[in-house]
């Protein structure tokens, strides 16, 4: 309806509509539709910075990501140091699967904007994917801090749910993986403190129960890891994972305790801290 009488509408209305259309094609996930809009609203003004912006946001969630980078690159030859438009590139690459290109522009965007601390988790998910796996856990520790203090700050001010819980997503994400990477390189011990930060965060992440659990077993704290990986099958009683991790944990923790030695008592000293217990002081002092 909007095509038919867009000519006989008010430009400043038809404008309006057609964001309006962008919205709410946005909420629908017709990510294409709403390209299309913004691609209508630039015949307009091809040079509208914010549209252009808001057209590459929707064939990025489209997954056109060859039209998508295009327009970062063009918005680049203005602004070569940019580093928003290049942690955009970045962002691309990571979505892409091309770790190796999404760490190089992510890795550039935070050297042109040291303050901004929001490219430090794609960055760690980008060297994750490259199997740089210290250079990933460095960054997920910076990312985690980051997000850490977003939730304060959104705490603090009483901020909406949905900040929170993107926040708390983004927490979740990155300690996750942090622990994982540990876990994988042989340091249990930060393995197993980001899994309990994990748990603080979220009590019924059961992923983040069995992960404490590998990570303790690893650490040789049996006890431990039988409990992390009885509340992992507790939490979702349908992995078969979880609960096959838990089972083989008690059959180890019984195996270790049948091999080990009877506790003898080969000497027992009694000292007479306290006689009044059990003497009358008259009998002390004779």
């Amino acid at each position: 309806i909007l095509s038919q009488n867009a000519a006989r509408i008010p430009k400043p209305l038809s404008l309006k509509y057609r964001y309006a259309l962008c919205d709410s094609y946005e909420g629908k996930g017709r990510y294409d539709l709403a390209a299309m809009e913004y691609r209508k609203i630039l015949d307009g003004n091809p040079q509208d910075l914010e549209v252009r912006l808001l057209l590459a946001d929707a064939l990025t969630n489209n997954r056109s990501f060859d039209d998508a980078r295009q327009i970062y690159l063009q918005l680049l030859l203005n602004d070569r140091n940019n580093a928003d438009y290049i942690a955009l590139i970045g962002r691309i690459e990571l979505l892409r699967g091309n770790f190796t290109e999404a760490s190089f522009q992510l890795e550039r965007a935070s050297q042109e904007d040291p303050s901004d601390r929001s490219y430090y988790g794609p960055l760690g998910e980008a060297f994750d994917g490259a199997n740089n796996y210290q250079k990933a856990i460095d960054n997920y520790d910076r990312a985690i801090a980051f997000e850490e203090f977003r939730m304060n700050q959104a705490r603090r001010r009483m901020a909406a749910d949905f900040e929170i819980d993107e926040v708390q997503y983004n927490l979740e994400k990155y300690l996750s993986r942090h622990a994982a990477l540990n876990n994988q390189i042989g340091k249990y011990n930060d393995a197993i403190r980001s899994c309990n930060k994990l748990i603080e965060l979220n009590p019924a992440n059961a992923e983040a129960h069995y992960n404490l659990g590998i990570a303790s077993m690893n650490a040789g704290l049996i006890y431990d890891a039988e409990k992390a990986l009885n509340n992992a099958s507790r939490l979702d009683m349908t992995s078969e994972i979880y609960s096959n991790a838990h089972a083989n944990t008690v059959k180890q923790r019984a195996k270790i305790a049948a091999s080990q030695p009877a506790l003898n008592v080969v000497e027992l000293n009694i000292y007479e801290l306290y006689p009044s217990l059990y003497r009358n002081y008259s009998d002390v002092a004779q």
